[in-house]
């Protein structure tokens, strides 16, 4: 399917369900979700999913523009249960809903997921979402203006916790900003997830009033460099997740340092520490 415009849905813009594999390009949907409802029903712009969930199916889509959401609970572009999702050239102007957990401008949850040219602008909570997965890549994604309910997280891209393991991703030259007056956004990139993770993250920053570009929890595997995190915010640049200690320490070049849970002391040793107490106290 090719070449659709979509005006004031009173519900979703557009929905497709099924098992087989889809190739969808070239929509605009210009107002959904125009017919008030109650409160916790979530209507999303665009919703793709497989009927029953078929990791032999793949989904690819292109060149999507969504924009006026409607009085409910919306949401922008959802796509689940296939195999692969290929995503690109992916704009979303504005959701209203609320969760946390749920909500993004764009959310892809298929096993595999792929990104390419993502942007949001004004999302209600998370800007691009990504769940479900054991393998995924976001390249050139730019969530704007991400948390506009204020409620909750919010986040400009966030790497969910949930999915198959081990898992392993890149987030390869994205960028979260939030350019307001009174910001919104609070994190600019999470990564969410297990220990048995590999996540690359290069060539990203997180812009303007977030309070932290990066947080990582969990993810002592992710690795993290040649990026640029500009911005005015109040917490931590990075967090590397967990309690403190060795497994959760700061690589820089061949050294570590780590707070030693029991006492606060920082520590720091040259080459790869084996106990909180490894090291030498700074």
């Amino acid at each position: 399917a090719s070449d659709l415009i979509i005006k004031d849905a009173a519900a979703r813009g557009l929905l497709c369900e099924g098992s087989r594999s889809l190739t969808i390009g070239r929509v605009i949907v210009d107002g959904w979700g125009k017919v008030a409802r109650a409160k916790g029903l979530y209507i999303p712009a665009v919703h793709i999913y497989s009927k029953t969930v078929n990791y032999g199916k793949n989904v690819n889509l292109s060149d999507f523009d969504v924009r006026n959401p409607g009085v409910g609970d919306t949401g922008g572009i959802e796509v689940s249960g296939f195999d692969i999702c290929h995503a690109v050239n992916m704009h979303v102007e504005e959701t209203t809903y609320e969760s946390k957990t749920d909500s993004a401008g764009i959310h892809l949850a298929c096993l595999r997921n792929y990104g390419t040219n993502l942007t949001t602008n004004g999302a209600a909570c998370n800007g691009i979402r990504v769940s479900g997965h054991v393998d995924f890549g976001l390249f050139n994604c730019h969530p704007r203006n991400s948390g506009r309910s204020q409620v909750g997280q919010p986040v400009g891209i966030n790497i969910a916790a949930d999915g198959l393991k081990p898992r392993r991703g890149r987030i390869i030259g994205c960028s979260a900003h939030d350019d307001q007056a009174i910001p919104t956004q609070r994190i600019g990139i999470l990564l969410n997830a297990s220990a048995t993770d590999v996540v690359l993250v290069t060539g990203c920053d997180a812009v303007g009033n977030i309070e932290a570009p990066l947080v990582n929890l969990g993810m002592p595997k992710a690795r993290i460099h040649a990026n640029v995190f500009d911005y005015l915010g109040e917490t931590m640049p990075m967090n590397t997740g967990g309690n403190g200690g060795f497994r959760n320490g700061l690589k820089i070049g061949t050294s570590t340092i780590w707070v030693e849970p029991a006492t606060g002391k920082l520590r720091i040793k040259n080459g790869t520490p084996t106990s909180d107490t490894d090291g030498t106290q700074v």
